[in-house]
């Protein structure tokens, strides 16, 4: 690599860190930093980048590694390279319609072309006779939105590709354990990685080596260049009526399959796989999305039959027996995070084996009941308290509430099928399991602590599926979560039921289910604010066009099955024209949906006066949701002086009101321009609840606040959504977010920063988390208090010693909600814990709504 003295450009965006020129040339490709132009200020191109060398350098390659990101969308289409001869500018490279080529065949009918088609390149090497020059430049002249964005551009000698020999250097090296197989389909000529064996559509059944394709009529290779050498390339059936069959000769036995599908070019279509004449489905993802589908099956003497039924993808596979599951946890958890630059985190949880009775080794299993705020991973085990025959469960008429239980391998479980019955209470009522949702608690690899860009990682109990059948090997815990859908007019009452647990090889097990319906219902805080960022990959949003009305229904029910009873929408810079139609079209939304009519935050750059002044008119005239304007998020550091200058042109516009997500120094800053101040909780924002509270109120202006919604600790994020919530006397909550995804969804570490997301989509179908499960049961918790609050008021002249004794309760609780961050810091080294840290027990939840719930029924009577 040849280094240039100094690195200039037409422009360089200043208003973020790590986008100067300079980075375009400082030898790293796989960094967060790299050459952006200046969109902030709106540059117009042609764009161009110049290396100058100070003396006449002699080379004879240059390879340009473009910013890839989502689909290609960040490639240049049109672009040239040229040399300074001394005199003048003379052309090495000029490059055109080198994208738009090649998306004109991908979004076209013809199948087969579609994945047969040469891809471009994100980091092309242009090798020609060597040339002297004292100055290289690139000019960019079409690009997608207007901006460039390059990592690096190598000028060498020779071949000299050193970034590219560092990152080849760097790659992973699976352990291949014995007894586990582990095959990277695509085509012959693009390399594995160690420990995995390639397999083309042409590899024909080989007895010898015990793999091959007994019918692969119709298939294709395919390569994409990307993401990674286990999702880059793919095996693609095109065959619609015979299936294609790949066969493994392997040992008779149970086994787990690993299944990877997934197309970083187009959505992949997902398919039925027939193993050995077991079905089992492998979802359709969308483009750039690989969701590992893990199955388990039993092999025959001629081992595996794995047949592909329609059109399907496969990328990767492994196979390891059901014995050696802890191999293969550690090998499919390679496949996702990477060798380097991550560090194992060890989550707290209880590991000490338990005392396994005759009882339990002829039952095969333990079952034991957990709290929903207690994490239970892979390598948990029960509390000897925890083993119970009895899963028990209480709420309202219409609420929604949950309830969770495990199993323990003693030894290994093959085909645990589980089914409710029908409960009913004492006087016949019917409680149908129709209205009980069972679910598989998935645990995956996902970055730790405080997500965000946190280098730290473990296999994390998140995503709930909804039941299939189980395998649970020996000294493995495996998680099943119900969700009680309670009916608006279920009657009051204790309804009891039973679980049946049915394996291959297990005797059959009951357990007894009960939950009661309390004989209230909650009363809806109108006055309050629950909403969610949708969040969004770049380009995407919700709300804005009835082109997606289902999906944007489908969304908006689930976050009212959650708790939210609004949104917060994003509106951009170019959809000023458009924004009255997107307006009417989302309030139309949420009155379907039947949200209240809460005001709406939007977020909307390039915001004026006059605009506003028009949208205040037209909520008024159409009697539609009021707008709280949005023109700045989070206006910290070099933002704030923007803000200070928007915000106070929008407050000569009379009777609209101002929003942000703020610290105390922007609050400070943008003094009565702020209406509603959201307020971020970490020490930097001196998140101080009960002097903002009474400033907010002093001041006319409403306290809220927002978090991020994405951390997978039930107990904190529960916490925060309702007692801290209450304690706090914030009037609204914000999280960020329902599904912001950065590249594929399903891999939290193929971007600088983790995926934020609360639910997750496959197979078309909306996926559901833990945290956003415990997110709703902390915004209950607020519906308790509230209630019994609002029951306090109603009754305090009626019945005065109840109302003391509720107020009381209510009291002593508060007292034992923390809200201060320092109290954090002194428990738990940082204030920031309280995202991820927990003064109470996991019980104590549940032991408070109870007790608030006996204090409503008092007062009810």
């Amino acid at each position: 690599m040849i280094k240039p003295e100094k690195v200039t450009a037409s422009s360089e965006l200043t208003k973020f860190k790590g986008h100067l020129a300079k980075f375009a040339a400082d030898g790293k490709v796989d960094g967060k930093e790299y050459w952006c132009t200046d969109f902030a200020n709106k540059a117009k191109g042609p764009h161009w980048l110049e290396l100058d060398f100070g003396a006449p350098k002699k080379f004879n390659q240059i390879q340009l590694y473009m910013y890839e990101k989502n689909n290609f969308t960040q490639l240049f289409n049109n672009f040239k390279i040229e040399y300074w001869d001394g005199t003048a500018w003379k052309t090495i490279v000029d490059k055109k319609d080198y994208v738009s080529k090649y998306m004109r065949i991908v979004n076209g009918l013809d199948k087969k072309d579609k994945y047969n088609v040469e891809l471009p390149d994100p980091a092309p090497v242009f090798r020609f006779s060597p040339l002297s020059a004292s100055k290289v430049r690139l000019t960019v002249s079409s690009l997608p939105d207007g901006s460039a964005r390059v990592r690096e551009m190598l000028v060498s000698m020779s071949g000299g590709n050193v970034a590219e020999k560092e990152k080849k250097a760097s790659a992973n090296a699976l352990v291949k354990y014995p007894g586990i197989y582990c095959f990277d389909f695509g085509p012959a000529k693009i390399e594995t990685i160690p420990g995995f064996t390639k397999v083309s559509a042409n590899t024909v059944y080989d007895a010898g080596k015990g793999y091959g394709w007994t019918s692969a009529a119709g298939m294709l290779d395919c390569d994409r260049r990307g993401p990674g050498s286990l999702r880059r390339d793919f095996v693609v059936s095109e065959n619609t009526g015979a299936m294609n069959t790949f066969k493994v000769k392997l040992p008779s036995g149970r086994y787990y399959l690993y299944v990877l599908s997934g197309d970083g070019v187009l959505p992949s279509p997902g398919c039925r796989l027939n193993v050995n004449g077991r079905e089992f489905d492998v979802p359709s993802n969308d483009t750039g999305d690989f969701c590992p589908e893990i199955f388990a099956c039993d092999a025959g003497k001629d081992g595996l039959d794995i047949s592909m039924k329609g059109i399907g993808i496969l990328n990767s596979l492994v196979i390891a027996p059901i014995k050696q599951w802890r191999e293969f946890s550690e090998i499919i958890n390679s496949i996702t995070v990477p060798d380097t630059g991550f560090k194992k985190d060890v989550q707290p949880t209880h590991r000490e084996k338990p005392q396994i009775s005759d009882a339990d080794r002829k039952q095969g299993y333990i079952c034991y009941v957990n709290s929903l705020q207690q994490r239970i991973f892979p390598d948990t085990t029960p509390l000897p308290q925890q083993v119970n025959n009895t899963v028990e469960a209480a709420a309202t008429p219409g609420e929604i509430e949950a309830a969770s239980f495990a199993i323990y391998g003693v030894n290994d479980v093959a085909d645990l099928n589980i089914t409710l019955s029908d409960l009913k209470s004492e006087t016949g009522e019917l409680f149908p399991a129709k209205d009980i949702d069972l679910n598989v608690v998935r645990c995956w690899p996902q970055r730790s602590g405080h997500k965000g860009n946190a280098k730290t990682w473990s296999v994390i109990p998140e995503l709930l599926e909804p039941f299939s059948a189980q395998d649970v090997p020996s000294g493995i815990s495996r998680q099943f979560w119900l969700n009680f859908n309670v009916p608006e007019n279920a009657k009051p009452g204790l309804y009891t039921g039973s679980i049946s647990l049915k394996a291959a090889n297990t005797p059959e097990k009951k357990l007894a289910l009960k939950f009661k319906v309390y004989p209230f219902k909650l009363k809806d805080p109108e006055d309050y604010f629950f909403a969610m960022y949708y969040g969004g990959r770049e380009g995407s949003g919700y709300c804005i066009d009835p082109k997606n009305k289902d999906a944007d229904m489908t969304q908006l029910l689930d976050m009212k099955k959650h708790g939210m009873n609004s949104v917060i929408l994003t509106f951009g810079a170019n959809w000023s024209p458009e924004i009255a139609e997107r307006l009417r079209y989302c309030n139309r939304l949420l009155d379907e949906a039947g949200f209240p009519k809460q005001p709406i935050p939007i977020h909307h750059q390039e915001i004026t006066p006059e605009l506003a002044a028009q949208i205040r008119d037209l909520v008024k005239k159409e009697n539609l949701r009021e707008v709280l304007f949005y023109p700045v998020d989070e206006p910290f550091n070099k933002k704030l002086d923007r803000a200070i200058e928007i915000y106070k042109k929008l407050k000569t516009v009379p009777g609209i009101r101002t929003y942000s997500t703020v610290t105390q120094n922007d609050v400070d800053k943008l003094g009565d321009t702020l209406d509603v101040r959201t307020y971020t909780i970490i020490d930097y924002a001196k998140f101080e609840p009960e002097r903002i509270s009474e400033e907010c109120r002093k001041a006319g202006k409403s306290f809220w606040w927002y978090s991020n919604a994405s951390r997978e600790y039930p107990d904190a994020v529960r916490f925060k959504a309702g007692y801290f919530y209450w304690k706090t006397n914030s009037r609204g909550q914000a999280y960020w977010a329902y599904a912001n995804f950065q590249d594929d969804a399903f891999n939290d570490f193929d971007a600088g920063s983790a995926e934020h997301c609360t639910v997750y989509f496959k197979g078309g179908k909306l996926f559901s988390t833990i945290q956003w499960e415990e997110i709703r049961e902390g915004i209950n918790d607020f519906k308790y208090i509230y209630t019994l609050e609002q029951l306090i008021k109603e009754n305090i002249g009626k019945k005065p010693e109840e109302c003391t004794k509720a107020r009381k309760l209510l009291d002593d609780i508060k007292a034992d909600t923390v809200v201060d961050l320092k109290e954090y810091q002194k428990r738990f080294g940082e204030q920031i814990a309280i995202h991820i840290k927990s003064f109470w027990g996991a019980e104590k939840f549940d032991t408070y709504r109870k007790m608030i719930a006996e204090e409503i029924i008092s007062l009810s009577k």
